[in-house]
C-alpha cells in the first residue's frame, strides 16, 4: 500500500513522516479488524541522548494473545512486527527496560534506535510535536529533503543531495547533481512531486 494517494487529499501535500504513515497505518488495521494502539516513542540521538516523547508515532497490536510493535514510519524501519517483550527480526530486536522498551539494531554494535512504553494515547496527542518536527527551523525534517522507500532486500533513499540504494548487503551512493535530476528521482522510483515549500501535516483524531 502507498501512501502517497491518502496522505495528498487528507493533508494537502506529497510528504509524511511517522505520524501520517503509522497513522493511516493503525487506520488500515482497525478496517481488517485489528486494534492498534498509538505508542509514544523517544528516539535515540548519534550522541546517545534521548529526545522527547512523542517524538516517534508507532503502533503496538495485540494478536492471540501477544503484542507486537509495528512500524511503518521509521526510516530504514524494520519489514515485520517484533513481538514483546523481546522478538528479533530483519536485524533488529526488543529489550525490556523497566517500564519500557528498547528497539536496537540486532547487529553489528546493536544500538538502540528508540525506546517507547506499552501505553496507548490518543492521535491528537501527538499534535505539538508533529507541528514542531515540520515547522521549526532546527527540527530535522526541515533542513533537507528525505525520501526513503523500502525494497525487496533493501531500502533507497533520497536524502538531500545524494540518493543511496542498500540493496543485498550492498550500499551504493550516487550523486544529484540538480534539482531537476532530483524531481526526476522523486517522480520515476518514488511516485511524487516536489514537495511544496512549507507545507505542514498535522495530526487528525479522525485516524
Amino acid at each position: 500500500m502507498t501512501y502517497a494517494p491518502y496522505v495528498q487529499p487528507t493533508y494537502g501535500i506529497n510528504g509524511a513522516i511517522c505520524y501520517e504513515l503509522n497513522g493511516l497505518f493503525a487506520a488500515l488495521l482497525r478496517a481488517l479488524g485489528f486494534g492498534p494502539d498509538l505508542v509514544s516513542a523517544t528516539v535515540c540521538r548519534p550522541d546517545g541522548t534521548w529526545t522527547a516523547p512523542f517524538d516517534h508515532l508507532a503502533l503496538v497490536v495485540p494478536i492471540e494473545g501477544r503484542r507486537w510493535l509495528t512500524d511503518v514510519g521509521f526510516g530504514r524501519g524494520f519489514g515485520a512486527p517484533l513481538a514483546l517483550p523481546d522478538g528479533t527480526v530483519d536485524g533488529y530486536r526488543l529489550t525490556p527496560a523497566g517500564d519500557e522498551f528498547v528497539l536496537h539494531e540486532a547487529a553489528p554494535e546493536g544500538k538502540p534506535l528508540y525506546r517507547f512504553a506499552d501505553r496507548a494515547h490518543p492521535f491528537a496527542a501527538f499534535h505539538d510535536r508533529a507541528r514542531w518536527h515540520q515547522t521549526a527551523p532546527e527540527a530535522p525534517f526541515t533542513q533537507t529533503l528525505v525520501c526513503t522507500l523500502a525494497q525487496p532486500g533493501g531500502r533507497i533513499t533520497l536524502a538531500g543531495e545524494s540518493l543511496t540504494r542498500t540493496l543485498g548487503g550492498t550500499k551504493t551512493v550516487t550523486p544529484v547533481g540538480s534539482a531537476d535530476e532530483r524531481q526526476a528521482i522523486l517522480r520515476e522510483i518514488f511516485g511524487l512531486a516536489e514537495p511544496t515549500s512549507g507545507a505542514a501535516a498535522t495530526p487528525n483524531s479522525s485516524l
